[in-house]
């Protein structure tokens, strides 16, 4: 579901539960104006962010707790956010 920063629905995607968020992404995005997406832990890729990033999109996701750098990357403000 991509949603608003306010909680307001912009699209979703309806998929079996074996299908992973990844691959729904850019269905998901269709016709999204926002440059920055929040994502959680399912749209973790560096592949993702390159290529989203080719196509103007800043995705931001928290890293895993065992990740380098995972403490200081994870604001609790941002996370609250998504």
């Amino acid at each position: 579901m991509l949603v608003t920063l306010s909680g307001y629905i912009l699209n979703y995607v309806v998929t079996p539960a074996s299908v992973h968020d990844i691959k729904v992404v850019y269905e998901l995005l269709e016709g999204c104006k926002q440059s920055v997406i929040l994502g959680d832990l399912g749209y973790l890729s560096s592949e993702l962010k390159k290529d989203l990033e080719q196509e103007g999109y800043h995705l931001w996701t928290p890293f895993r707790k065992n990740m380098t750098g995972a403490e200081g990357h994870n604001n609790w403000k941002v996370m609250a956010m998504r």
